[in-house]
């Protein structure tokens, strides 16, 4: 019986030497690859950061012309509306929907002139008061 339990001991400790020899031999062999394969990953993502870059500049000088373009644009389309722009002066007991009966010929289109003059209106299309200049959307 004794002979069986150191039998059982030795078995057990040859096979926990064998365990770890394979564990350091298994990192060994897995760790090489993976060296290699994270040095190829590191210059491939450098590569596309140089690439990433130049083109993040091109992107930029795109935007940047765009903005322009855009700017000139609105600057053509603001001056054109100035020149196009019909104003009404309110005189007394006016309300937006006899402004509306006079360039519209109906006097439905009421909101048309207060959305455009909404910042005229804080407390709402009530608020019109003699003297303001509204502007009549076409």
């Amino acid at each position: 019986m004794q002979k069986d339990i150191k039998t059982g001991m030795l078995a057990g400790t040859v096979l926990c030497f064998i365990a770890v020899v394979w564990f350091c031999v298994k990192e060994q062999v897995i760790s090489q690859p993976l060296m290699r394969v994270e040095s190829n990953i590191k210059e491939t993502l450098a590569s596309e950061a140089d690439n990433n870059t130049s083109q993040i500049k091109q992107e930029s000088i795109e935007s940047t012309y765009i903005q322009n373009y855009e700017q000139t644009q609105t600057n053509a389309v603001k001056t054109e509306i100035a020149e196009t722009t019909i104003t009404h002066t309110v005189t007394a007991g006016q309300t937006l929907s006899d402004i509306s009966k006079t360039y519209y010929n109906t006097a439905g289109k009421w909101k048309k002139i207060y959305e455009a003059n909404k910042e005229q209106f804080p407390m709402g299309p009530d608020a019109i008061r003699p003297g303001m200049r509204l502007v009549i959307p076409q």
